[in-house]
């Protein structure tokens, strides 16, 4: 007959039962008799015993706070104490000899009440007239089954979960365990990596993949797993641009950055990077473009505007009047540009001169003439402005 346990703390009994010529002195026999008188036939009885190995493994789950010992006799008697760390030892008195079994399960609590127990163990012992029977346990863990909830089976890169284990028994009751006969496990910790508060473990994808993360319970050896996949998170972008208008001629700063970008796509400003920032001189009101992407080609796009004053040129006076060979002085004034200077010219070709300081100088020819003012900063921009040219004395020359 063999009793073998599902763990290294199992004790293994075998007992062999052998043809000889020695009496047996029991009432258990392998063959022949079961009295001592009149033997014809009897038997050798060798028990083997195969040790477990001396490891971690425990007697009683770590977490167990008492074990409840239940005695019933063939006959009917039974009898029940209990156990209450940190004892170790427990003599039940007065028992009527004979056989019995004994029933202990160990719980989490000192007054196990309604709890579920965390470990057990049946067996058979033998209690003997006038003597105290050493009857020492070893308890197997009662969990059947371990559940880890909360574990997704997809998260993107940065993501992180809580996870929760929990011991189950045969009928799926929850069995209290200590948190240190846990141990969860990534098959990759590049892509998954795992952290332990308690029964709960934080659970965090770092790099795009699959791992599988495999939890035990240490003191059963029950464990459970599942695969996690890493995705790569859309990408993200940003943008900014001045928030004021730009003279035209002044410089302004783009910047952008990205998150889970890792290449730009196209970009209007000859950006390369997926996070930086540019000087611009725009002439005009320009929209700035740029499109990134992630490692699965997923892209983002986004654009600004940055504003640009328009440039605009005023003469003064209105009303200008000089006489023939006169000088007359002009005023300029540039909006919208950095450059406030001008290039000063006569419209008509012998409509006079003027100087780049603005003063004109009337022909020798009376009559009506034009000045202009051309903005340095954009020679597309101009003034006109008109001059009369009179007559010296009185005199009206037409020409």
């Amino acid at each position: 007959m063999t009793y073998k346990r599902s763990s290294s703390t199992w004790l293994r009994l075998a007992v062999v039962c052998m043809i000889g010529s020695l009496e047996l002195l029991t009432s258990i026999g392998c063959g022949g008799s079961k009295t001592s008188q009149g033997i014809t036939r009897t038997g050798n009885l060798r028990v083997q015993i195969e040790w477990p190995e001396r490891t971690t493994s425990r007697l009683i789950p770590v977490a167990a706070e008492s074990i409840r010992i239940e005695l019933k006799s063939v006959a009917g008697f039974t009898v029940s104490q209990l156990l209450v760390r940190p004892l170790s030892s427990l003599t039940i008195s007065n028992l009527p000899p004979g056989e019995f079994s004994l029933t202990a399960r160990a719980y989490p609590t000192a007054d196990p009440g309604v709890s579920t127990a965390q470990a057990s163990v049946l067996q058979s012992v033998a209690v003997i007239e006038g003597t105290t029977v050493e009857c020492p346990l070893t308890l197997n863990s009662t969990v059947d089954h371990v559940v880890l909830t909360n574990a997704p089976s997809q998260m993107t890169k940065g993501m992180k979960a809580l996870a929760v284990v929990n011991a189950y028994d045969v009928l799926n009751r929850l069995v209290l365990t200590n948190p240190s006969t846990w141990n969860c496990e990534s098959s990759d910790t590049a892509i998954v990596t795992l952290e332990q508060d308690e029964s709960t473990w934080s659970i965090r994808g770092m790099l795009r993949g699959t791992a599988r993360i495999t939890v035990t319970e240490n003191e059963s050896g029950k464990s459970t797993s599942t695969g996690i996949t890493v995705v790569s998170p859309p990408p993200t972008l940003s943008m900014t641009a001045p928030a004021t208008l730009l003279l035209y001629g002044e410089s302004g700063t783009i910047m952008w950055d990205s998150t889970d970008a890792t290449r730009v796509v196209s970009s209007t400003f000859d950006a390369v990077m997926v996070a930086g920032s540019v000087s611009v001189t725009p002439t005009k009101t320009t929209d700035y473009t740029l499109m990134v992407s992630n490692e699965i080609g997923e892209t983002i796009e986004k654009s600004v505007t940055v504003k640009v004053a328009v440039v605009s040129v005023n003469l003064l006076p209105a009303n200008a009047v000089t006489d023939i060979g006169g000088s007359f002085p002009f005023t300029s004034y540039v909006d919208g540009a950095v450059n406030k200077s001008v290039t000063w010219s006569v419209v008509e070709a012998a409509g006079g001169s003027i100087t780049q300081d603005g003063s004109y100088t009337a022909p020798r020819v009376a009559g009506t003439y034009h000045v202009k003012a051309t903005s340095k900063a954009n020679s597309l921009i101009a003034a006109t402005i008109a001059i009369r040219v009179r007559a010296a004395g009185g005199n009206v020359i037409i020409n």
